[in-house]
């Protein structure tokens, strides 16, 4: 914060006036990289590399209500700016998107099986295709489950697989197979969605 006062303030009607800069956050790292002198950042860039991505998806139209009470507008949750940072040294990876401050979150210690597999209205997971967001590309379908968008992401293409039965004991092989098949779909269609997304592609092959 810049506060004016004295003969300064006299330009101004004589009246102190106070002017707020906006703090930078870690969304903005890429953007103070680049302000660093190049020797400033190859010091840097020997032990940290940073990369930014854009997260997108299609919320329903059901959802736009609730996004906007949540998050505050519909765009910011359709597109969402990721930030990766990588130590070289360790390999350690962390991951920031400021939305995921305000997404909801359930404090409940523990959970009844029985309870936890009923029947809940408010359970967006309940009705996967007005409750969760699609990705860009689309949703996957397979025989026991659905894929979806996660609403505030941890990493650009995050997403999941929402299963038909809410039990989560309840699975047979052939579901497990089936489930991991809709998740492998949907990590080769998320990474050919993004042709100038600089991470490697690794060689998946869908035969």
């Amino acid at each position: 914060m810049v506060r004016r006062s004295g003969a300064d303030a006299n330009d101004f009607g004589g009246a102190a006036m106070t002017i707020k800069q906006q703090t930078p956050t870690i969304i903005d790292l890429c953007n103070l990289l680049e302000q660093l002198s190049e020797q400033e950042r190859e010091r840097f860039q020997r032990i940290f590399r940073v990369t930014s991505h854009m997260g997108l998806m299609v919320p329903p139209p059901e959802m736009y209500p609730w996004i906007e009470k949540q998050f505050g507008s519909l765009q910011a949750v359709e597109q969402q700016r990721v930030v990766r940072v990588t130590n070289l040294m360790t390999l350690d990876d962390a991951f920031f998107n400021e939305l995921r401050a305000r997404r909801p979150m359930d404090m409940k210690n523990g959970y009844d099986l029985e309870e936890f597999s009923k029947e809940d209205p408010n359970d967006p997971l309940a009705s996967p295709i007005t409750g969760t967001p699609a990705d860009t590309f689309g949703r996957i379908w397979g025989e026991y489950g659905v894929t979806a968008s996660n609403v505030a992401k941890p990493d650009s293409l995050s997403g999941l697989v929402v299963f038909n039965d809410r039990n989560p004991l309840h699975f047979t092989r052939e579901q497990v197979v089936d489930h991991i098949t809709s998740a492998t779909r949907r990590c080769l269609a998320g990474a050919w969605s993004c042709p100038n997304d600089a991470r490697p592609r690794h060689a998946l092959r869908q035969d």
